[in-house]
C-alpha cells in the first residue's frame, strides 16, 4: 500500500495545517542544511520535470503562499508543487525546511511516477509492487546499460546541465552518457545518502527512455534471471582492524578450484553482497566476474588510494570462494 499523501491548507499568514515547503517549519523544528536543502530541494525539482499532471495533482486543494509577491493562491496538489520547485520560491523561503517536509514530497512524487503512462509495461521486481523501495538496479539493467551504443552523439539536454551530487557538467552529454552516470555506483552511492531509498521506477523509467530512443542502438535482451546487485556502500576506514597483505598460498588454491558451474548457481548471493565495487566505481553484473575482480592488485590498490586493505573484506569474498569448490573427484 502507498501512504495517502495530501497537501491540505487555508487560514491567515500560514496555511492551517502547515502545507510542507510553502510554510516556514515551527521555531522547535529540526531544519536541514542549506547545502542539504539545494541537493534534496534539486533532486525533487528534476523529478518533477519529467512527470505530467494525473488525478493524483489535479486533487483540489486551497493553499496560499504567503512568502512570495502578490501572495499566490494554488487551487491543486500540481500548482501547489510546481510553485514549490520553481527556484525562486526557496530563495524567498530561504532555503528553511526540514526533512520531513522533503519525505513529504518524495513520496508524493513516487506515487506520481507510478501513474505515468510510460510506454512498454513496468516490470516487477521480486515480491515488489510498483511503488516499492528497491536497493538499487539490477544486474540486468546494468547489462542492458553496458550493451548500448550511440548511432550518433546528439546532446541530451538543450540546456547547460550539471549533476550537482557529483559536480558534473553534463551539458554535452547523450542520452547515454546521462544513463551511464545516473547508474553509476558513485552516483547512486551520493543519492544514497541524501535520500535514504530507491524506487523501482526510478530505474524503470530510465530502462523505458533507453529502449525507446531512436538514437540508440539497440541490444539483445539479457538471459540472466533478474536480481538487485550490491554493492553501494559507504567508504571507512578503520585504523584498528587487521590489515591485509598478500593471499596465502591456501587462498591461492581456493581461487584457482572455484567451479564456475557452482558460482552460477549461487549466483544471486554473488550479486547482492558483490555485484558492485564503490572503490573502482564499477558494476559487476556477471557473477563470473566478481572473484577476479576482487583480487585482482587494480582492486588493492584502489582501494589503499582510501584506506589499508581489510582482512575482514577479503575473508568475506573468500568465504563465497569457500562455497563454490569444485567437489572431489
Amino acid at each position: 500500500m502507498h501512504h495517502h499523501v495530501e497537501i491540505t491548507s487555508s487560514m491567515a499568514s500560514s496555511d492551517s495545517p502547515r502545507v510542507p515547503l510553502i510554510d516556514l517549519p515551527q521555531p522547535f523544528d529540526t531544519k536541514i542544511s542549506r547545502d542539504r536543502f539545494k541537493l534534496v530541494y534539486n533532486g525533487n525539482r528534476e523529478l518533477l520535470s519529467i512527470l505530467k499532471p494525473c488525478e493524483i495533482t489535479e486533487k483540489h486543494v486551497d493553499v496560499t503562499c504567503h512568502h512570495c509577491p502578490g501572495s499566490p493562491k494554488f487551487a491543486t496538489v500540481w500548482e501547489t508543487m510546481q510553485h514549490v520547485f520553481n527556484e525562486i520560491h526557496a530563495q524567498n523561503i530561504n532555503y528553511i525546511g526540514t526533512s520531513k517536509d522533503f519525505f513529504h514530497y518524495k513520496l508524493l512524487l513516487k506515487r506520481v511516477l507510478v501513474k505515468q503512462p510510460l510506454p512498454g509495461k513496468t516490470t516487477v521486481l521480486e515480491n515488489g509492487e510498483t511503488g516499492k523501495y528497491c536497493r538499487g538496479p539490477t544486474n540486468r539493467q546494468i547489462l542492458f546499460i553496458q550493451s548500448l551504443r550511440v548511432r550518433e552523439d546528439v546532446k541530451f539536454f538543450e540546456k547547460p546541465m550539471k549533476c550537482l551530487l557529483c559536480q558534473l557538467d553534463m551539458s554535452n552529454f547523450s542520452i547515454l552518457d546521462v544513463a551511464r552516470h545516473a547508474f553509476s555506483i558513485k552516483h547512486l552511492e551520493k543519492a544514497l545518502s541524501r535520500c535514504n531509498m530507491f524506487f523501482v521506477e526510478e530505474f524503470e523509467w530510465w530502462m523505458e527512455k533507453l529502449k525507446t530512443s531512436s538514437n540508440l542502438i539497440p541490444s539483445e535482451p539479457s538471459e540472466s534471471a533478474e536480481y538487485y546487485v550490491g554493492g553501494l556502500k559507504t567508504i571507512i576506514g578503520n585504523r584498528y582492524i587487521p590489515v591485509f597483505e598478500k593471499l596465502t598460498e591456501k587462498e591461492l588454491n581456493l581461487i584457482s578450484n572455484v567451479d564456475e558451474q557452482k558460482v552460477r548457481e549461487n549466483e544471486e548471493v554473488l550479486l547482492r553482497r558483490f555485484g558492485g565495487c564503490i572503490y573502482c566505481d564499477l558494476w559487476i553484473p556477471t557473477p563470473t566476474d566478481i572473484f577476479p575482480h576482487f583480487f585482482s592488485e587494480q582492486h588493492f590498490e584502489k582501494v589503499r588510494e582510501h584506506h589499508p586493505v581489510k582482512q575482514f573484506d577479503v575473508d568475506d569474498v573468500m568465504s563465497l570462494v569457500k562455497l563454490c569448490q569444485k567437489s572431489d573427484c
